[in-house]
């Protein structure tokens, strides 16, 4: 059997693929749960979350998750122990986005300590 092979330049670059990660960050409209932040005599601010995720990054959010499907409809959990900008920033950073890089030291230490009330651990070691 014989063959030929012929090589066609090509100018473009190929696009990256997008990790799982990232997909799911860009599709906003995917997402299948809403967390609801902020203390108790403030207004909530409502963030989109796909559940898996949440999951996966955190036994603790895995359980109350779990928990709010089975006693509300309405897929909606809320947290009042942290300022919604850390929730914000610790969602970004379950997406595999590196935000923590960019903070200060007083959100640093907030983030360490949701990182710690939730078990997330990779966000400890950081």
């Amino acid at each position: 059997m014989k063959a030929m092979l012929f090589l066609v330049p090509f100018d473009e670059k190929p696009k990256p693929h997008l990790t799982l990660a990232q997909y799911l960050w860009e599709r906003d409209d995917e997402r299948d749960f809403i967390i609801s932040v902020g203390k108790k005599s403030e207004p909530k601010n409502d963030i989109k979350i796909n559940k898996c995720v949440f999951a996966s990054r955190s036994p603790v959010f895995g359980r109350m998750l779990e928990t709010a499907v089975k006693e509300k409809p309405e897929k909606k959990l809320e947290i009042i122990d942290f300022d919604a900008e850390i929730v914000k920033i610790s969602v970004a950073y379950f997406y595999d986005r590196e935000t923590y890089k960019t903070r200060n030291v007083d959100q640093l230490i907030d983030l360490l300590q949701l990182a710690e009330n939730y078990d997330i651990q990779d966000l400890k070691v950081l």
